[in-house]
């Protein structure tokens, strides 16, 4: 009996969306990531901006065509739960993400 070729399935390759941004973006193109925290405005109102900066410094290129990315966030917590939610999102998709 001859046996039954297997269907290929097309190949799904995961893609981070961030919504409020607007950005996506493969997992695989994120080298680097940080949080940080900035300070703007005049002497008499400053106004805190909280990221999470991808590839900080980072231009594209052949080899890594996301250079750098910057995600704003009204406040701490909200950047902190997506960055949190980035790094388990990595590891789901069999990143090596080593917590130090």
């Amino acid at each position: 009996m001859a046996e039954e070729k297997e269907e290929k399935k097309p190949k799904i390759l995961p893609l981070l969306y961030f919504e409020k941004q607007g950005l996506s973006i493969r997992p695989w193109m994120i080298h680097s990531m940080e949080k940080r925290m900035e300070y703007s405005g005049g002497a008499f109102e400053l106004h805190r901006s909280f990221q999470i900066v991808i590839n900080a410094g980072m231009e594209p290129s052949a080899d890594m065509p996301v250079g750098e990315k910057i995600l704003y966030f009204e406040d701490e917590e909200e950047r902190d739960n997506k960055y949190e939610l980035i790094l388990m999102t990595l590891e789901e998709l069999n990143n090596k993400v080593i917590r130090l």
